[in-house]
């Protein structure tokens, strides 16, 4: 999957949340999600891991559960 395919679906399986994907030299993928005032960087995904759209989806749903989890930052509640 190219990275604009994989964002596509991250986005679709995260709701609510802006997040950018960027493959990097060796070949893995960075993930920067933001979701509110919370902010989350994965960094060095296997591109190997994310091999089909189910892959892809239930990343998704982990990020965002992740990143819903987050405590709140400068006073800000979480929905």
């Amino acid at each position: 999957m190219s990275v604009r395919e994989i964002e596509h679906e991250l986005i679709s399986s995260m709701p609510k949340t802006k997040l950018h994907c960027q493959f990097i030299g060796d070949g893995s993928l960075n993930i920067q999600v933001h979701y509110q005032h919370n902010h989350l960087t994965i960094v060095g995904v296997k591109r190997d891991d994310l091999g089909n759209v189910a892959a892809v989806q239930e990343l998704g749903k982990v990020l965002l559960a992740e990143v819903k989890s987050m405590q709140p930052l400068h006073g800000y509640p979480l929905e």
